[in-house]
């Protein structure tokens, strides 16, 4: 059976998310320690509530450089929510955060206006229908497919190519899904996003 390594620093939906990896039929370990993560096979770093809150707990946990230096093996490496925020340069909630850098850019809060300038919830819960880029592989059979989002801010990559899926939010680009050679982030909760949230890790557990 395959084995998944969960990074486990005190935040994050860490039972939902085993929960689906076992339904795809793999092994879940929970870690903790630095040297841990650096013998990981694939790794995924879950992430809910406050950017500085998640970014703190890893820097304080010592995990934060194994967490890079891990994403430079070339291994897989997939953030989920806030774990894929904090793979960003910085973050402007609640304060400036400097991230994990893994992929150039921010961390900005959802616009509270609609495009016609009418104002409109935030943050944004609920199923959004994803546009998936052409180039993104692992998730080509399930393009244009609903998942479940709840969230306030949102990742603004420098380089456009490394946003493979986005949702709209009344005219609002909202991105959705960021990768860059072995590193994926989703916004979404696959654990949450039923038949397509697991055919999602499937896709990168297979691949």
């Amino acid at each position: 059976m395959k084995e998944i390594c969960v990074v486990d620093y005190g935040v994050g939906n860490l039972f939902s998310v085993a929960h689906a990896l076992e339904e795809c039929g793999v092994n879940v370990k929970f870690i903790t320690r630095p040297e841990d993560i650096l013998s990981a096979g694939k790794l995924i770093l879950p992430g809910v509530g406050a950017f500085g809150d998640c970014i703190g707990e890893i820097r304080k946990r010592g995990l934060d450089e194994a967490i890079v230096e891990y994403a430079k093996s070339g291994k897989l490496l997939l953030g989920i929510c806030v774990g894929m925020q904090v793979m960003m340069t910085k973050s402007f909630e609640f304060g400036e955060h400097a991230g994990l850098d893994l992929i150039s850019g921010t961390v900005e809060k959802i616009s509270p206006t609609k495009a016609n300038g009418d104002s409109h919830k935030v943050p944004y819960v609920g199923w959004s229908k994803l546009q998936v880029a052409a180039d993104f592989i692992r998730f080509d059979k399930v393009r244009e497919e609903w998942c479940y989002f709840v969230h306030s801010y949102m990742a603004k990559p420098e380089n456009p190519t490394d946003i493979k899926a986005h949702y709209d939010y009344n005219g609002q680009k909202i991105t959705a899904i960021i990768a860059k050679d072995n590193i994926i982030g989703c916004q979404f909760h696959p654990e949450k996003s039923g038949l397509v949230g697991l055919n999602f890790l499937k896709n990168i557990i297979n691949n």
